[in-house]
């Protein structure tokens, strides 16, 4: 049996993770015939997302009739752009560990993720005052709220909601796995020095998009020379970054941080809503860009203002910008080694988010101490945990070897190190190979292998205790010439 859920559900994905339609036709989504238009129209199906910039964000949909549909359900990527292992390992892990029920208490929340965040927000809210009022009706549950999970960019749209739409009032949690509070570096990358997939240019999809500018870093990370570091905002007009379309992206920002200083003097905010992120680290992630001879150099190094301890992260997210601004000093978050594009199937992660549900299901915890005794906890340092360190390309050729490292950071020298790779498209799979190690890495080499979406998972063997936890990821194998 589940754990009882008395709450209202909502799983909002990423950035590019909602299917996207026109005219009952598939325009974003990446399956079958959409994924083959994609990567080999010559740009005409990219060029067709550009968003215009007369947007109502108080409408369900942008101008062009583009409608988001369903959330992307399996493994999907663009190489050296966008992955994702999908949204329907989450969907069953919810459906097999909570007594809940699609479409009742367990809604999906697609959005189109090419518009401003605000207008997504927007619909989140309207849906919620939809929805939960319902649910109240059908349950019997007049105190149930809603219980918001989030992956990527969708805990932007949702934190807009809980902090200036008032929707904390109705959320009991909005746990996020690898939301970029404060930005990425990857998304500057991209509208500094564009980016082309094939022979597809997508950088002007990319820089007609508000939620891409709203992706940008609010903080300093790059460095012009001469000890200078500043902020996107702070760059001069010229070059492809737009500096009104930036400093738009940081005023949703400056909004979700003025209405959250507001929002914490109330006693019950603090006692009834419960921001809950889950942060990918030790992964090789964009820390920062380097100006130089006219160029913007995108680099793993961390610029100059920011402490090294805050190195890495989850591939796209850097370590410091998957936590929220108002949980700086909290030592005692959850940091998983897991990549972005898998953060949301990691099972030490959903182990973690069955107990997070169970707890915030429960009632009167805080009744039960002695007289002089205080409900209230010291935030503790954690101690430092093992860790595997991946690196896997996004694509290869299927005349070429699958190159495999990994770093791995245990107690203890593991027995052995083991890459196990499985495939959405071909039957033979899974295969496993044996890491051997060099100088400090395990390294292995899976001999070319046919065209199709891979998913790769490393794992030590050892006493568990001393013993890091598994990492994924997911690579694409494409015909030679591709």
């Amino acid at each position: 049996m589940g754990i009882n859920i008395r709450d209202l559900v909502i799983v909002l994905p990423g950035i590019m993770g909602s299917v996207l339609e026109r005219e009952n036709t598939e325009v974003w989504g990446l399956s079958g015939r959409a994924f083959s238009t994609y990567l080999f129209s010559g740009g005409k199906s990219i060029s067709d997302l550009i968003l215009s910039a007369d947007d109502d964000l108080d409408a369900d949909y942008a101008p062009d009739g583009v409608r988001a549909t369903r959330l992307v359900s399996d493994l999907q990527i663009l190489p050296g752009f966008w992955k994702v292992d999908g949204y329907d390992r989450l969907i069953r892990f919810l459906l097999e560990n909570l007594n809940v029920a699609d479409g009742a208490n367990l809604l999906q929340f697609p959005y189109d993720w090419r518009r401003d965040n605000r207008a997504s927000a927007k619909r989140l809210a309207r849906l919620i005052d939809r929805e939960l009022h319902r649910w109240r009706r059908e349950s019997g549950h007049s105190d149930a709220k809603v219980v918001l999970l989030a992956h990527s960019m969708g805990g932007l749209v949702a934190r807009y909601y809980t902090e200036v739409l008032g929707g904390w009032l109705n959320c009991r949690a909005l746990i996020t796995f690898g939301t970029p509070f404060r930005g990425s570096v990857k998304a500057l990358n991209y509208i500094l020095n564009g980016h082309t997939i094939g022979w597809t240019d997508v950088s002007p999809m990319l820089r007609s998009l508000p939620s891409t500018y709203q992706l940008l870093p609010t903080y300093p990370c790059i460095e012009m020379g001469g000890g200078a570091v500043i902020r996107p905002t702070e760059l001069g007009d010229g070059g492809q970054l737009d500096l009104t379309r930036a400093k738009a992206g940081r005023a949703f920002h400056d909004e979700i941080n003025a209405a959250l200083q507001s929002n914490v003097l109330r006693s019950d905010y603090q006692s009834s809503y419960r921001l809950q992120p889950v942060i990918g680290i030790e992964q090789e992630t964009l820390q920062s860009v380097r100006y130089s001879a006219g160029a913007f150099d995108p680099t793993e190094g961390l610029s100059t203002n920011i402490d090294t301890q805050l190195s890495y992260g989850d591939g796209t997210v850097p370590l410091a910008s998957a936590i929220p601004l108002e949980l700086s000093g909290n030592w005692a978050l959850p940091f998983y080694a897991e990549t972005h594009a898998c953060i949301q199937n990691n099972v030490q992660v959903l182990d973690a988010l069955r107990e997070w549900l169970r707890q915030s299901q429960v009632k009167r915890l805080a009744n039960l101490k002695g007289p002089s005794e205080s409900a209230e906890s010291p935030i503790t340092s954690p101690l430092p945990r093992p860790f595997i360190r991946l690196v896997v390309a996004d694509q290869y050729s299927d005349n070429e070897s699958i190159d495999i490292v990994a770093d791995v950071h245990a107690e203890a020298e593991p027995k052995s190190v083991t890459a196990i790779i499985s495939s959405n498209d071909a039957q033979e799979y899974p295969r496993q190979i044996n890491l051997q190690r060099r100088d400090s890495r395990w390294q292995g080499r899976m001999p070319s292998s046919p065209p199709g979406r891979y998913r790769i998972k490393v794992r030590c063997d050892g006493p568990q205790d001393l013993m890091p936890p598994s990492v994924s990821d997911v690579f694409q194998v494409a015909p030679t010439g591709h």
